[in-house]
């Protein structure tokens, strides 16, 4: 799908407006039997709050700020798992890539061991509801297993 140049311009105006707060909690635990770094991210409830405004007054502004969100999650998470895989590096192990909860073999309800065990909510805001969202809607979480290096 192509996008005209005015879609374009309003869907980079959106994105430097945007409410964006970006927080993230992360701790090394086992985890299923693993050794793990458990993690969540998020981009804040002012987030929600604009976009639920922008989807009341129009349908693109809806999916632009839906797109906007998305991808600045990503970007914490992305962030944060490189930052730990330095640091797993350094002590000589691996970090394998994340997964979340929702993937196949791993059910919703993970999250919510994940945020109790990382204290998210009372640290950068974070719940999970009983209908298994989380909130804020721009939020993820996610296992690294971590992999010790053998000797050579």
């Amino acid at each position: 799908m192509e996008l005209s140049p005015e879609a374009i311009a309003r869907y980079r105006e959106l994105e430097r407006t945007a409410p964006i707060r970006p927080r993230s909690v992360w701790v090394r635990d086992r985890f299923g039997g693993a050794d793990a770094m458990l993690l969540c991210g998020t981009i804040g409830a002012e987030f929600d709050t604009w976009q639920r405004r922008l989807a009341a007054l129009s349908a693109a502004d809806a999916f632009f700020s839906q797109r906007i969100g998305l991808r600045a999650v990503e970007l914490v998470m992305d962030e944060l798992e490189s930052r730990l895989r330095a640091a797993v590096e350094s002590e000589g192990g691996r970090l394998l890539p994340r997964w979340s909860p929702g993937y196949p073999g791993h059910p919703l309800e993970l999250s919510r061991e994940i945020l109790a065990r990382l204290d998210a909510s009372r640290r950068i805001g974070v719940s999970f509801t009983d209908s298994q969202l989380l909130v804020p809607s721009k939020t993820v979480t996610a296992v690294c297993e971590i992999v010790p290096l053998p000797d050579c």
